[in-house]
């Protein structure tokens, strides 16, 4: 079967898609340390999910946030 990459590009879309046992990808770093041989993977670029929000004390942390968004915010 081999690994199959989608790209969602709306919340909407990868919800879809995780009801279909898919498997989220917000970088590379868990993937050199565990390479899949089959499957289906979402990539989370897309999304725009590289933020740090802060409101009334309490932080959100987007998917996709990189050491560099959050160590700024």
């Amino acid at each position: 079967m081999g690994v199959t990459w989608q790209y969602p590009e709306t919340i909407d879309e990868l919800t879809e898609r995780l009801k279909k046992d898919t498997r989220l990808v917000g970088g590379g770093t868990g993937l050199l340390r565990n390479v899949p041989k089959e499957g289906v993977l979402a990539d989370l670029w897309r999304l725009e999910l590289d933020y740090v929000r802060i409101d009334g004390g309490v932080a959100s942390i987007g998917g996709t946030a990189s050491y560099a968004t959050v160590a700024s915010a």
